[in-house]
């Protein structure tokens, strides 16, 4: 289980610490993640058997069918899953704080060694207000994720981009600022939609999507910038052109680039539904994992891209942002021998 705690306005901020959040902007972040969340609600798509009798067997019914339970048109179980939120006031842990700001060398201090950009909990006042968001511990980093294998990075990019493909299809989602720190890795075995074989299964559009971990499975988290629409027809956003930094980073700098082409695809309209930004992340994603891959790294069994594999990561780029959504984006080359459909 992971915590996200969300420090909300107190009447008089510390001097220097940025604007937090308002309890609108958490509640909406905390409404994309119940409805991102509740995507893989139902049966398994491909796996109802198993998923059914799981069900009968925690509600002691001790019978089950594949019918049970009805297939929704759009499945997926690839955004983190939210179990709780609450709101809590208090000072911040004693403990967490002195793990924050603890410093033993050769380690980094915590927010160094993981490259925060928040202000140190020391600062915030004793009765701050927090809200929490309990959700499920989905794996590292991709930025961090050793990669084994040219297919587990193919496999990465391709569940990705399924997930995306589903919520465009069920929420009218893009995400918005899908960096690599946005996207967590674990090992497939035991996640929720990973069948005996090894698959992990999906429903796109009514139709039965399979698709091959080679051994890892993706989560996508961090909703703050996303865009969608709830099961209840709340549109959610946020205005970009509110936070003018993330526009104003280095040209040729492919993050900042990203936000900046994604700008000029909405038009500067961010209530609108452009499902090509999920594709200029993609995008993103491939041009990131080439170059850290494509020199290998220190630690034995990294990937180490040929060059020929490199050529393909880059090639799929250039594709990948002329796609206008990622319902199209997974049916690319690059995916070839990774992804099933019924019909």
């Amino acid at each position: 289980m992971g915590l996200s705690l969300h420090p909300s306005p107190c009447p008089h901020p510390p001097g220097g610490m940025h604007a937090q959040k308002t309890a609108v902007d958490v509640m909406s972040e905390a409404l994309a993640n119940g409805t991102l969340s509740s995507l893989a609600d139902g049966p398994v798509p491909g796996y109802e058997r198993c998923t059914s009798v799981a069900a009968a067997v925690r509600n002691g019914s001790g019978e089950a069918g594949v019918g049970d339970e009805q297939l929704r048109a759009n499945w997926t179980a690839g955004f983190v899953r939210t179990h709780a939120i609450s709101v809590c006031r208090g000072p911040y842990s004693r403990d967490l704080v002195k793990a924050w700001e603890r410093y033993l060398p050769p380690v980094p201090r915590w927010d160094k060694q993981h490259d925060s950009e928040n202000e140190p909990v020391s600062q915030l006042p004793p009765d701050q207000l927090y809200w929490i968001i309990a959700m499920d511990d989905s794996g590292t980093d991709l930025e961090k994720y050793v990669m084994e294998s040219w297919d587990q990075l193919r496999s990465v990019l391709l569940q990705t981009a399924v997930s995306l493909a589903v919520a465009e299809a069920e929420v009218t989602f893009e995400h918005r600022d899908l960096h690599w720190g946005n996207v967590l890795v674990r090992r497939a075995e035991g996640r929720l939609d990973c069948g005996p074989d090894g698959w992990l299964g999906a429903r796109l559009r009514g139709r039965n999507l399979r698709v091959a971990t080679c051994g890892v499975a993706s989560t996508i988290i961090d909703f703050t910038n996303s865009r969608l629409v709830t099961q209840d027809g709340l549109l959610l956003f946020f205005d970009l052109n509110q936070d003018p930094e993330v526009f104003e980073g280095p040209k040729g700098e492919v993050q900042f680039d990203t936000y900046r082409w994604m700008r000029s695809t909405v038009d500067d309209d961010w209530s609108s539904f452009c499902p090509a930004t999920n594709c200029l992340w993609i995008s993103y994603l491939a041009e990131v994992l080439c170059k850290r891959f494509g020199c290998g790294g220190s630690r034995a069994g990294c990937l180490r891209l040929s060059t020929v594999q490199k050529r393909q990561l880059r090639e799929f780029r250039k594709r990948a942002v002329e796609y206008g959504s990622c319902g199209d984006l997974i049916w690319d080359e690059l995916f070839k021998g990774l992804l099933q459909a019924d019909g």
